[in-house]
């Protein structure tokens, strides 16, 4: 009757059933099934579109660069990241505080002074800037380390 024996298996029973009523739990059952297995696929598809906010730039990496690009940055907009073919982190946009003091430095007069200084970093939304960050300085831990501070100003992580 049915071409799959995946569906003739389901439906089988429907009409071995001796009851209709039993026959109208099996079709109740078997549409409970597919029921749960859509909704289970509409909610991976939801759980992997990503939206992107203005603070923000998405970094996707695994197979997401055309190219020879290790990853693809997004600012302000939305991506569906792929099931085990793509990874997603967040970069964020927000700028920071580095404060490196600069002890025993020579003046013009040659005189050992201390200089504290303050530096206020942040990322840019530039293309070149939004590309070359993720790679350059991933995962770095500029906010709690002081010596990530410093190779962060220098312009390298130092992993």
């Amino acid at each position: 009757m049915f071409n799959s024996p995946l569906i003739s298996s389901l439906i089988a029973p429907c009409f071995a059933a001796n009851d209709p009523s039993e026959a109208l739990v099996w079709l109740a059952v078997i549409l409970a099934l597919a029921v749960l297995v859509v909704f289970s696929l509409l909610m991976l598809l939801a759980k992997r579109y990503k939206r992107c906010p203005s603070n923000r730039v998405l970094v996707i990496f695994g197979k997401s660069g055309r190219g020879h690009e290790a990853a693809t940055c997004i600012h302000g907009g939305a991506r569906f990241i792929r099931p085990l073919l793509d990874d997603f982190a967040w970069l964020s946009l927000e700028p920071m505080q580095i404060e490196i003091p600069l002890r025993g430095a020579l003046s013009m007069e040659n005189i050992r002074v201390n200089v504290p200084s303050v530096f206020t970093v942040a990322i840019g939304t530039a293309r070149n800037s939004c590309r070359t960050r993720p790679s350059a300085c991933w995962g770095c831990p500029a906010r709690k380390s002081p010596n990530a501070r410093k190779t962060l100003s220098s312009g390298s992580c130092g992993r």
